[in-house]
This record gives C-alpha cells, sequence and structure tokens, in this order.
C-alpha cells in the first residue's frame, strides 16, 4: 500500500512538471520586447529607457529566459549607441545567465557581441578569440544566417588591424551570402562594412556602390542609426573625390535624421563635416558661423577626438582670414590636446592590459564552473529520463504491479537485508583499512622521527668521544714515553721493571682503544652528513623519473620542468640523496591535491645559489599550514596528529630533510598565482671564471619583507625585483590584511601603496602606530609633492618612493633601514 502511494504521488508531481505554464502579464512582457527589439534600430536611446522599465518587473527577475532577451536587447542597443560600459557590463550578466543553458546558438551569439564590443575598445587580441569562438559553434549548428553576421564582425576586426586581404575576402563571403538573412538591418550593416572596407583600400567606385545599397536597406528597415553612419561615410568619400555638392546634400541629410533622435554626438559631427566643406568652398565666414554654433558642445564634451578636429577647422578658418592672432590661439590648443590624447591612448594600453587580464581570470572561472554544470546536467537528464520510465511503466502496467506488489515484497525485503548486511560488512573492512593506514602514516613518521633522534644521539656520542681524545691522547702518551725511558735505565730491580712494563702495555692498549673509538666517531658522523660534491644532473634524472611515476597516478596535472645546465664553474656540495628525498616529498604535497593544473618543477642559480623548488598554479598555502610550517623550523614545535594530516605530512619531513642539510623550506604564496616551496644551497664558485660585469644583489637570506598593492602587476614588478636577493615575500591588498599578517608572521619591511581598497595606506599607519609597531614601513604612491612627502614621513613612515619604483634605489633604502632595526 505504501509503495502505490509513493508512485502515485511520482505520477502526480511528474505532470505538474510537464505541464506548460502560462501568464497574462508573461505575454505581455515578450509583446513589449518585440516592439522594442523593431524600435532599437530607429531609435536606441528610446528603447534602452522601455528596457530599464521591463527589468524592475517582478515577473522578469523570476523567469530566466525573458532576462536573457532583456540583456540581449540591452546589449545590442548599447553598442548602436557607442555606450561600451554599458555594453561590456550588460554582456556580463548575460554570461552568468548562459552558464546554466545549453542553448549554444545564444552562447555563439553572446561571443559574437563580446568580439564586437572588444573589436571597438582596440582588444583585438581578445577580439579575435571571441569572434572565431562564435564562428565555430555557428559552423558545426549549419546557422546559415548567424555565420553571415559571424563574417560580417570577423571582417570589421581584420580592417581594425589593418589586414586588407583578410578583410576584403572575409566581407566578400558575407556579401555573397547575404541573402541568407532576412535580418534588413544584418543586410545593411554588412554593405556599410563592405563600403568601408573598399574605401580604405582605394576602390572609391565599389565604395559608393555599396554605400548606396546600404543606404536603401536602412531605410527600408526605418534604421536610423545606420542611415546617419552610411550617409556621414558618403560625406566624407565625395569630400575625397572633391565632389562638394554632394557631400553637403549627405551630410545635411545625416544632420536631419540626428536632429530628429537627438543624437547629440552626431549632431556635433556632422556640424564639423558641413564646417570642412564649406572651408573646401572657401565660405570662411559660414564656415566660422557654423562651428559657433557647436563650440559650447565641443568644450563641455570628453571626446579628444572631436575637440581636436573642431580646433583645426577653427585654426584653418583664421588663418584664411588672416586673423593670425586666433588661429595661434587655436594651433596652440590642437597641441595641447594632441598631448592629452597621446596620455589617454596610454592609459587606454594600460586598461585593455588590465581587462585582459581580468578577462583570463574570468575564463578560468567560466571552465571551472561549466564542468560543475556538465555534471549537473547528467545527474538532472538521467532524473528526467528515470521519471519518463516511471510515468510509461505507470501509465502501462500499473495493474500488474499491483497485482504481483504482495508477492514480490517477501523477496524485496530479504533482498535488502543482504544488501545492507553487505553493506555494513564493507563499511567496517572500510574503516578497519583506514585505521589500519593510520596506525601506519603515524608509526612511519614516529619511526622517521626516532631515526632522527637516533642519528643526533650518535653524532652527539661521536662528537663527545673525540672531544675527549684530544684531553685524553696527551696524558696517555705522557705515561708510555716515562714507562719507556724507566725500562731504558739501568738502576732499576726486576720487580720494578715488571711493573713498569704493565704500566707501558697498559697505556699503549688505551691509546689502541682510545683509536678505534675515534675512528667510530669518525665513521658515525661521516654517515649522517655524508656530504660530497653533487651530481646536479643525477638529481634532475632521479626527480624526472618519480615524477613520471607519480603522474600515472593523476592525469589531471600538468608538469613543467626547468632543469637549466649549470656552469661547469659551479660545485654543489651537498648530500645528494637527502636533496632528491626532500624533492620527492614536496612533488607528494603537489599531487595530494587533485584538481586540474599546472605544477612547474626545477632548480634556478642566482648569485652563487642554487634554488631547488616546486610551483603549483592551483592553491595558495593556507595560513595553518604557514604557521606549522614556521614552528617546525624555528621553535622545534611539533604536532603528532599534524603528521597524520596527509597534507601535512610530505611538508614536515621536506622541513626534517633540509634542516639536515642546513638549509630551511621557504615558500611564496599569494589567492592569483598559487604557490611556490623551495630551498636554497651553497654554490662553491671558481673566482677566475667570475664576469667582469656581473650586477650584484644584496644578501637578505633572513628578511621576510610583506609588500602591499591591490594591483597584481605592481606587486609582480616589486617580487621580481627582491626575488635575486633571497629574501621572504608575502602580499597583502589592502590595510585589513596587513595587520592580521602581522598577528600570525614577523616581518622586517613592509612596502605599502597610499591608495588601497578598504583600508588605505595612511589608515593603516595609524593603526600600525596604536599597536607601537617597530616594522619599518615604505610608502609608496604614483606621484606626491614634496610637502606631502614630509608629512608622510612625520605620520611615521620610514622612507618614501615615487612609482614607478627605481631597484637600485630600492635595494639602497631597504638595506639602510634593516642596519638601522638590526
Amino acid at each position: 500500500m505504501l509503495r502505490t502511494k509513493h508512485l502515485l504521488s511520482l505520477l502526480l508531481l511528474s505532470l505538474l512538471f510537464f505541464s506548460p505554464l502560462s501568464s497574462v502579464n508573461g505575454s505581455n512582457i515578450y509583446k513589449k520586447l518585440l516592439k522594442t527589439s523593431d524600435l532599437i534600430n530607429a531609435n536606441p536611446k528610446e528603447a534602452i529607457k522601455i528596457i530599464d522599465s521591463l527589468k524592475q518587473l517582478p515577473e522578469v527577475n523570476e523567469n530566466q529566459n525573458l532576462k536573457i532577451q532583456i540583456y540581449d536587447l540591452e546589449s545590442r542597443a548599447a553598442l548602436m549607441l557607442k555606450d561600451y560600459n554599458k555594453a561590456y557590463n550588460t554582456l556580463k550578466e548575460m554570461d552568468s545567465l548562459l552558464y546554466v543553458s545549453s542553448e549554444m546558438s545564444r552562447i555563439a551569439s553572446n561571443y559574437n557581441r563580446w568580439g564586437m564590443l572588444l573589436t571597438k575598445m582596440g582588444v583585438y587580441e581578445k577580439a579575435m578569440e571571441y569572434l572565431l569562438k562564435a564562428y565555430k559553434i555557428r559552423h558545426d549548428l549549419e546557422e546559415s544566417e548567424t555565420l553571415v553576421c559571424s563574417q560580417n564582425a570577423l571582417a570589421a576586426l581584420y580592417f581594425e588591424i589593418n589586414e586588407g586581404n583578410m578583410a576584403k575576402a572575409t566581407i566578400q563571403k558575407a556579401v555573397k551570402h547575404i541573402n541568407n538573412t532576412n535580418d534588413v538591418s544584418l543586410r545593411a550593416m554588412i554593405l556599410d562594412n563592405a563600403g568601408q572596407i573598399e574605401e580604405k583600400f582605394g576602390h572609391m567606385d565599389s565604395a559608393l556602390f555599396y554605400y548606396h545599397k546600404a543606404i536603401k536597406q536602412e531605410q527600408q528597415s526605418n534604421n536610423i542609426i545606420g542611415q546617419i553612419q552610411t550617409c556621414q561615410n558618403l560625406a566624407g568619400l565625395y569630400i575625397k573625390k572633391d565632389m562638394l555638392d554632394s557631400a553637403f546634400h549627405y551630410a545635411m541629410t545625416a544632420l536631419d535624421l540626428a536632429n530628429k533622435i537627438n543624437a547629440q554626438q552626431d549632431i556635433v559631427s556632422l556640424k564639423l563635416t558641413l564646417t570642412e566643406i564649406l572651408i573646401k568652398r572657401s565660405q570662411f565666414d559660414n564656415a566660422e558661423l557654423m562651428l559657433l554654433t557647436v563650440y559650447p558642445e565641443v568644450e563641455t564634451s570628453i571626446d579628444l577626438k572631436i575637440k581636436k578636429r573642431a580646433y583645426n577647422l577653427f585654426s584653418d578658418i583664421y588663418e584664411n582670414k588672416n586673423d593670425l592672432k586666433k588661429a595661434l590661439q587655436f594651433a596652440k590648443k590642437t597641441i595641447f590636446i594632441t598631448d592629452s590624447l597621446i596620455t589617454e591612448d596610454k592609459e587606454d594600453k594600460m586598461s585593455q592590459l588590465a581587462f585582459i587580464y581580468n578577462m583570463g581570470e574570468k575564463e578560468k572561472e567560466i571552465e571551472t564552473y561549466q564542468k560543475l554544470l556538465l555534471t549537473k546536467t547528467q545527474k538532472s537528464s538521467l532524473r528526467h529520463a528515470i521519471t519518463v520510465a516511471t510515468l510509461i511503466l505507470l501509465t502501462g502496467g500499473l495493474t500488474i504491479i499491483l497485482f504481483r506488489l504482495y508477492k514480490g515484497r517477501k523477496n524485496q525485503t530479504l533482498q535488502l537485508n543482504s544488501e545492507l548486511k553487505e553493506k555494513k560488512r564493507l563499511e567496517q573492512d572500510y574503516q578497519s583499512l583506514e585505521e589500519k593506514h593510520t596506525l601506519m602514516s603515524s608509526g612511519y613518521g614516529r619511526l622517521l622521527e626516532k631515526e632522527q633522534k637516533t642519528n643526533s644521539f650518535l653524532k652527539t656520542k661521536a662528537e663527545t668521544i673525540d672531544f675527549s681524545k684530544h684531553n685524553m691522547q696527551e696524558s696517555i702518551q705522557t705515561i708510555t714515553t716515562f714507562s719507556s725511558n724507566m725500562l731504558l735505565g739501568s738502576d732499576i730491580d726486576n720487580k720494578q721493571k715488571m711493573y713498569l712494563e704493565k704500566i707501558h702495555a697498559s697505556g699503549k692498549a688505551l691509546e689502541r682503544i682510545l683509536n678505534k673509538m675515534v675512528k667510530t666517531s669518525s665513521e658515525i658522523i661521516s654517515s649522517t652528513h655524508d656530504f660530497d660534491i653533487c651530481d646536479i644532473n643525477v638529481i634532475a634524472a632521479e626527480t624526472t623519473k618519480f615524477v613520471k611515476e607519480k603522474q600515472i597516478e593523476n592525469e589531471f596535472l600538468e608538469v613543467v620542468f626547468s632543469f637549466p645546465q649549470v656552469a661547469s664553474s659551479f660545485k654543489l656540495y651537498s648530500n645528494q640523496k637527502a636533496i632528491i628525498r626532500a624533492f620527492e616529498f614536496l612533488i607528494e604535497n603537489a599531487f595530494t591535491y587533485k584538481e586540474q593544473g599546472i605544477i612547474k618543477i626545477g632548480y634556478k642559480v642566482v648569485d652563487k645559489q642554487i634554488r631547488f623548488y616546486v610551483d603549483d598554479s592551483r592553491i595558495n598555502v593556507p595560513i595553518s599550514t604557514q604557521t606549522a610550517i614556521y614552528q617546525w623550523q624555528n621553535m622545534g614545535v611539533t604536532n603528532h596528529s599534524q603528521l597524520d594530516d596527509e597534507n601535512l605530512s610530505p611538508l614536515f619531513h621536506t622541513c626534517q630533510i633540509v634542516q639536515s642539510i642546513n638549509s630551511n623550506l621557504n615558500f611564496e604564496t599569494s589567492n592569483t598565482w598559487g604557490n611556490m616551496f623551495y630551498f636554497i644551497l651553497p654554490l662553491l664558485h671558481d673566482e677566475t671564471t667570475k664576469q667582469k660585469n656581473e650586477q650584484v644583489f644584496p644578501c637578505w637570506n633572513d628578511k621576510h619583507i610583506l609588500i602591499a598593492d591591490d594591483e597584481f602587476l605592481n606587486f609582480e614588478i616589486l617580487r621580481n625585483y627582491i626575488k635575486p636577493t633571497n629574501a621572504r615575500v608575502s602580499h597583502a591588498k589592502n590595510g585589513q590584511e596587513i595587520l592580521e599578517m602581522i598577528k600570525v608572521f614577523k616581518f622586517d619591511l613592509i612596502i605599502m601603496d597610499i591608495k588601497m581598497p578598504q583600508m588605505d595606506g595612511i589608515d593603516t599607519m595609524y593603526e600600525l602606530k596604536k599597536q607601537s609597531n617597530k616594522i619599518p614601513v615604505i610608502a609608496q604612491s604614483v606621484h606626491a609633492m614634496e610637502s606631502e612627502r614630509t608629512s608622510l614621513l612625520q605620520m611615521g613612515f620610514a622612507e618614501f618612493m615615487l612609482k614607478p619604483i627605481n631597484k637600485t634605489e630600492l635595494y639602497q633604502i631597504a638595506d639602510k633601514l634593516f642596519m638601522l632595526t638590526s
């Protein structure tokens, strides 16, 4: 009876799940979206207002499909209005919504929009990547209409990067298949794009042909924005051909359309074009009047290119009117704007680099999310399949199930009991194996610890015997020499001679025992240290062999080796087996994490030292692990429960081995680029092979420096400056992180940016002074007056440095501060 109720409940839930949902409000919203789609070509500003009002409706927030359609229209309108910030934010929202969508056509459309936006922003490499992704998806889906759209976008990109042949070939493909699309606006866009490409490469007649065809398509679809753009292009082309009447006609046509939709930016640009035509006609008074009508808008405009164009035209007018004073005034303004444009171009390049970096981080997040999504989708598909199968079985065989329910119940109960017993037995076996594994791990750790204690004891004992030898040897030699001299004398009787012979024999026996003890001592000392010239190539070969064996167990990881050739003038004097074993423990630590990523393994020679490292791009070093390593190496504190942890045990053993060869385990870590564990050993160097102009770096082996900067690129620059000094480097993004990190770690120097989010450098310095912290702090900033520098020093900063930081100056200032605080 219970099973029957359960099956009926499943049937009811399935019917509810598959039943269609309808909403009157939803229907009205879809109608508005259709009207808005038609309005975008005629008046994109008005379309944006309607879209903003729709986004406020609760029905939209509850319906993911509606959200996707609204953001799709918003990105189209923003691109037409050249509002690239709005387009960027809208496409980001689209990305987050499409994570949970399997509609490849929509994903391709979003990739294509990303490519068009990045082309406009000048980020050409990323634009090419997105456009090729969109093209591939559409080609695989055999969508001929959208494939034309991708070809048009690629042609525009080739046009921007001056790839003439590629641009012409791609746009010709789009023009050839233009009839595959029913979208009149897309046809117009392709024809206009073809005209621009032909014009750029000097084919004026072909450009005119495409522009006129584009105008007809735009008039047919009432695409006002497109008509304005094409008319502007025609006006510019006729000016080049010196056909000023035609140029004036199309410029006035475009101006009327721009006034109709109040496209202020286009109005200003078109009036400047009309001014240029009037100047070519030598109508300088009319040109001046036309230019004065837009002068207030030019002065308040943030578009420096518009300003430069207007000032050039003013300068030409006044030069032709022989008003040289005004001509010179506007020429100076033009020069000033040119300098500003150069500065703006540099800032654009920096923002593009930051954008590319953020896009790379975003793509990593998307890749991870899509893998999780694939797993969820597979599970969801399985559930749907089970539900459908259940419905079919219920519909066709409900009577049979009810008839056989009682008969099969007893067998099912027996089978269930059997499965439960088997499950319980397996759980007990698994628990037993787990306990044995734990005992073996802890036993191995204790065994290693006992072995180290035994070696230490034997070493101490041997050293004690060696020390005793020096104190006892002189006394023994004195006794044997005295007894020898007495035996040589003739004035002793037999009894004295017998005693002297016994003393002499005992002294010799004692000397032999002492020499044997010293020999044993030397053997113990040599077995514990066993230092010799190491073969670095053997270390590299053994490490590579070990990694290849481990990689069979974990195929997710990509391993990159870096074993450069070491100059023959360098010799490594250490314990070769200990180095290989330490390397193996660090590699085991990296392989305990099963995530996909890259591990870099190798060594690097810097300033007569060799650094052996394992660089893991996937994860950072947790604070708990950092604290444990510090306690093992500096305080001698060992918690046996840590040795049972598979993530800590390899690091503990590495610390023990590395310290036995007179080094320490160091690490660098960040939330962005993962972690790097390394240990450093000195190299013997033939001074005769030293280069005369070799750069000398300061030695900061025992120093720990904290770099506080919210910009990762700035942190990377400073870290590369400090790396050759062998100082340990940590990273904080704001003042809050600084205050938390100084509670856990001991720092010798802080290099802090003044402008940081959450808590800036000034507030952080105030908190450090409240805590009576004695760590010297170097302030860094992009610009500061001398008075500001003085006030920063009065606040408590030890020194001030101007960005970009000079490497030599950094070394000098840091060395001075280390001397003052040591």
